[in-house]
């Protein structure tokens, strides 16, 4: 993180639609951004950018879906679920969406670059969320140093 911010002199942005936006307009060369807005640029064609995944590797956090407790209409919520994680329901978001689709064998469109291309790392959720402070006071005394 240290290198990293001292290539980019510790340039952060204040909104996540910031970074990728600068980058379209052409105001930055490259940028830290989530995969979606970059690649709606991409399928789209309203912007000249691609997508590099770090060789360290990326981290892929799939969407959630739920049933409310309680909810009142509990068979419904089921069918529904069950109708978001199968194949139509995947495929259709693997191909017109620019999320990713949560399961492994949906079909994405040939602007994405597959799963198994990228190098994933996995975030750990529970010790992320139980260091949360920690994490950003250790980047934000990283970032101060870079910008001294």
């Amino acid at each position: 993180m240290e290198k990293l911010l001292t290539h980019t002199g510790g340039i952060t942005m204040d909104s996540s639609s910031a970074v990728h936006r600068s980058v379209a307009d052409g105001e930055y060369a490259a940028a830290l951004t989530y995969e979606d807005p970059a690649m709606a640029y991409i399928k789209d064609g309203v912007a000249n950018v691609s997508v590099i995944y770090p060789k360290e590797g990326a981290v892929f956090l799939p969407s959630g879906s739920g049933i409310i407790s309680g909810a009142k209409n509990m068979e419904n919520a089921k069918k529904f679920m069950d109708f978001l994680v199968g194949k139509q329901a995947q495929d259709a978001f693997g191909t017109s969406l620019t999320v990713r689709a949560v399961s492994e064998t949906a079909t994405t469109p040939n602007y994405m670059t597959p799963l198994d291309e990228i190098h994933l790392i996995y975030e750990d959720t529970e010790y992320v969320t139980s260091h949360k402070d920690e994490i950003i006071s250790k980047f934000m005394d990283m970032r101060a140093a870079v910008l001294q």
